[in-house]
């Protein structure tokens, strides 16, 4: 007599419970791969998020600075850790068009006596946020000179002492208040009239000092044919930059507040 031990033992139906639980394990390999994948496409979007938060730059608006701007935004220039000078920016909206006003004035002095004097003077006409004209004027060592950028058919005319060019992409210049320009790969540098390539890296969140008070900025730093840093804040108003002037020392602009 057999046992009830063969009796309930059906060998077709080991081998479809075998068959079946080797398909599950498949099934749950994939679900499990596809679980994996979705949990990090939604951690990298989460982090793409939290970057663009960090930066805070869709606030801004570059046909309404005004939104983050005083109407005149005033900085303050410094040398060493010595005051040198002032700055500011100014802005004007009407409609779809905006026209941005650009002033620095600079005395180094030693023992008290003027040894180096630098005026800079230029407006940007903007429409419908895009950059159509910049004139410059920049007066050092007792001499100007003339920069400037007019959008055309064709592309951007840049002319300074030396002649005029075309060139196919400068959407930016490099007076910096608006964050736009550090997605940008050329920028027209006003001080010289050229097409300046660059790289601009993100070095991440900074805390900027401001004399009696201080911002939290995201720090940027332009590699290429010019070397800068520069800060915004959660806003992409422009409170800081620096530089190195032709003697090697520290130049930096600070948002006055």
């Amino acid at each position: 007599m057999r046992s009830s031990k063969h009796r309930f033992f059906r060998p077709g139906l080991a081998y479809t419970w075998l068959v079946h639980a080797g398909v599950n394990r498949k099934y749950q390999a994939r679900n499990s791969l596809l679980m994996t994948s979705l949990m990090l496409l939604t951690a990298l979007m989460l982090l793409a998020a939290k970057q663009t938060n960090a930066m805070g730059f869709e606030n801004f608006d570059s046909q309404n600075p005004l939104a983050v701007y005083a109407p005149t935004t005033n900085y303050k220039i410094f040398r060493k850790g010595k005051r040198i000078g002032s700055h500011s920016v100014s802005f004007e909206v009407n409609g779809d068009a905006v026209m941005v006003r650009v002033k620095s004035d600079i005395v180094v002095t030693v023992l008290k006596v003027p040894v180096f004097k630098f005026n800079y003077a230029a407006t940007e006409k903007w429409e419908n946020g895009q950059l159509i004209e910049v004139n410059a004027r920049v007066t050092e060592k007792g001499k100007s000179r003339k920069n400037t950028l007019k959008k055309e058919a064709g592309g951007y005319r840049l002319t300074n002492e030396s002649g005029s060019t075309v060139v196919d992409e400068v959407p930016f210049s490099s007076n910096h208040w608006n964050p736009g320009v550090l997605s940008s790969k050329t920028i027209f540098n006003t001080l010289t009239g050229k097409p300046n390539k660059v790289i601009i890296e993100d070095a991440g969140p900074d805390t900027i000092k401001t004399g009696s008070s201080t911002i939290e900025a995201h720090h940027y730093i332009y590699t290429g044919a010019l070397s800068a840093e520069t800060w915004y804040d959660a806003n992409g108003r422009w409170v800081k930059l620096l530089f190195k002037g032709e003697d090697g020392s520290a130049i930096e602009y600070v948002i006055n507040e």
